[in-house]
Formats: structure tokens, sequence, C-alpha cells
């Protein structure tokens, strides 16, 4: 494989460099999952709190999360020691979090979205400018990383509440250490700022916000995230609340089901770094759509944990397309000057999703049930889908 080959190739900077970030990403990764996979359960047991009430704490973190990216994306340089920044918000997140305080809890969401309004633009950027790796496998490696990362978590959760049974507080807790392990490498591996693009680059005129979002390449970037953005807000906000109410499996399980989820997701990835430049990025938008589609039924209409499994699994695969198609299809559409600013507002459109859907499913479930509130899911995955299947605005900037 010419992917394990280059491996070999590297120089010992370069790979030391390269594992590095992946480490990174997939440690923070699976902190900040953390949080949004077994907060919510938290919240209603320990705090007594209503799905509309954990719903506004994830629009919370959502709205820190845009503005945080927001910002970023208007900055005219990249935001120095950005990694480090996001992972001490996460782990500020977890402690708040883990408090069993109503404002902790509610605060712990606000410093979640700052870390990954923070973090995701700036690894993007990182991942398209890694020594001895090309931007197409960089990112993919990205995806890669934290899709392991996601994979991994929720399954450590699972072991640690079969030893301490309906211990939330120590499932979280446990992924502090991860925090700081990212926090020591990067130092070590000096991924702890962000670099600008190559020397070589010379912008002629910063593009504006609004120029960006005229290029259809980006806006369809930003409508694939979109298609994904409200069924993963739903199952992973929402979804241990589903899965005990409707499905009637334990904490224990859900993190399982949760496991089957990133399992898919990591395996689609894995298909991805394989062969990142042969991807047919159309072709790849209209199948995550379809698969997104069927699993939010299966999810919505079933009653066994077999069917909790399948749709999860089938959510698995689109979660682990769509982020990098949507990269991919951003820096197809524009100058590699302009990288930084355009994965920061992607984040922040992308992220838009995190600030309506969890406010609105949680009010929708609390009035008319768990069910109704995932088959609301398909009106926003469907309107968004059908532009992005257009066939313009998939050609690379080289072929335009």
């Amino acid at each position: 494989m010419k992917a394990f080959r280059r491996l070999f190739e590297m120089q010992r900077s370069e790979l030391a460099g390269f594992v590095g970030y992946l480490a990174i990403a997939a440690l923070f990764r699976a902190s900040n999952n953390s949080v949004q996979t077994t907060a919510p359960l938290l919240g209603r047991q320990a705090l007594s709190l209503s799905t509309s009430s954990i719903g506004l704490a994830v629009a919370l973190s959502g709205v820190s999360a845009v503005l945080t990216a927001f910002l970023i994306s208007v900055r005219k340089t990249p935001l120095k020691s950005a990694p480090r920044l996001a992972l001490l918000a996460t782990g500020l997140s977890i402690l708040l979090v883990i408090s069993k305080d109503p404002a902790g809890f509610f605060l712990g969401y606000i410093a979640l979205g700052i870390s990954g309004g923070v973090m995701y633009p700036s690894l993007a950027t990182i991942g398209s400018h890694l020594e001895g790796v090309s931007p197409s496998r960089g990112v993919a490696a990205y995806t890669f990383a934290l899709s392991a990362s996601l994979a991994v978590g929720p399954l450590l959760e699972s072991v640690l509440l079969r030893l301490w049974p309906g211990s939330l507080v120590v499932a979280m807790g446990s992924f502090l250490p991860f925090v700081l392990l990212a926090l020591w490498l990067t130092k070590k591996t000096e991924v702890g700022s962000v670099q600008g693009p190559p020397e070589v680059v010379v912008p002629k005129k910063k593009i504006s916000v609004a120029e960006l979002m005229r290029i259809r390449g980006f806006r369809i970037a930003i409508y694939t995230q979109l298609i994904y953005s409200f069924p993963f807000v739903a199952a992973v906000s929402f979804g241990a609340l589903v899965a005990h109410f409707i499905y009637h499996v334990s904490a224990s399980s859900t993190q399982l089901a949760f496991t089957t989820l990133f399992m898919a997701s990591f395996a689609s990835r894995g298909v991805i770094l394989l062969y990142p430049h042969k991807l047919k990025l159309r072709a790849l938008v209209i199948f995550s759509s379809s698969l997104s589609i069927i699993a939010i039924v299966i999810f919505a209409l079933g009653s066994s944990p077999m069917e909790l499994f399948l749709s999860f699994a089938l959510l698995g695969i689109p979660h682990g397309l769509v982020y990098p198609i949507s990269l991919n299809l951003a820096r197809n559409s524009i100058n590699e000057d302009e990288l930084d600013r355009a994965n920061s507002l992607l984040s922040a459109a992308a992220g838009s999703a995190n600030i309506i859907s969890p406010f609105i499913l949680g009010y929708f479930a609390d009035f008319f049930g768990l069910r109704w509130m995932i088959i609301l899911v398909l009106i926003p995955t469907i309107a968004f889908a059908i532009p992005s299947i257009k066939r313009e605005g998939y050609l690379t900037l080289a072929t335009q």
C-alpha cells in the first residue's frame, strides 16, 4: 500500500510531527466526546434536568462554538497556540460538568463549544500543511484519528460503567489524563500553534466572508456538513435518553451503541485514508444523505436493542464520510492562503446546527415525545441534501 510505504519514507522529524498531530487530535476528540454523549444522562439523573433544559445546554455549546470559530475566521492572522487553548477549555468543560452543579453544567457546555470552535478548524488547517504528507492524505488522516478516538472513547466508558455502575462522574473524569497528555504532546511535538501556509504562497488580497459564501463549492461544503449535523446532534445529545426510555438499555450498553456508531465511522474514514485522491465527492454526498435518512427512520421507529445498534451503525458511515468530504470540497474551492479562514467559517456555519437543533429538538421531545423528535430531524436532512446533489460546485479549483 502506498500509504504505508510513504510512512517508512518519511524523515524522523516528519514522522514524529505527523504521529504527534494525530495523537493530539484523537485525545482531544475522545475527551470532547465524553461530555457530548455522557453529560445529558448525568444532567437527567444527577440534576433532574428536563430534555428541553439539556437541549438548551447543548444549544449554548453551539453558540459558543460558532462565535469562536467565526471570530477566528475574521482574524487577519491565525490564532497562536490554538490547540493548547482548546485542550484547556476541554479539561475545564469536564471539570464543570462533573461538579454536579446546575450552573457548572451549563458553563461546562459553553467551555465545550469554545474548545471545538478553536480546535477543529485549527487541526484541519495544520493537517493540510504537514511536512512530508500531501494535503489530501493529511486531512484524511486527521479525520481518521478523530474516528479512531470516538470508537475507543465510548468503549472505555462502557468498561468503567460496568466496573462502577452508574458512576457517570468516574466515566467522564477518566478523560482528564487524556487532556493532560495531549497538552504535553503539543509541546513535545511542536504541534502547539497554527502555522500559516507555505511561504511560497503569496496572497494577493484577503477574500471576505461574503466572497467565500458566493463560491458554490464552498457552499456545498457547508450544505454537506449540515446534512449530517442534525442527525448527529439528535444521536449524540439525546441518544442516551432515547436508548434509556425507548430501547430500555443500560448506560453501559448505550456506550456500546455509540462505539458501534464510531466504529462504522472509523471504517469509512479508513477507506478515505487509503484512497484520498480517488474520492468521488458528489457520489459520496448522495450516498451519505441516503444512508442518513434510512438510519433516522430506523432509529425513530425501532424498539429492540438490535434496531438501536443497527441505526447507530448506519449513522456512523455518513459520520465518517461527511467531514472529510466537506474539508476536501472547501480546499478544492479556494486558494491555499485562504484555507485557515475557510475552515473556521466552515466550522462556524456547520456549528449553527448545534445552536438551532438541540433547543428545538429538546422542546419538541417534551411536548411530542422522543420518537417524533427523531422524525423531525428528517426535514433539515432532506432540505440540505437537495441542493447538494446538483453537479455544479464539485469541480476542483484547477479544473475550473
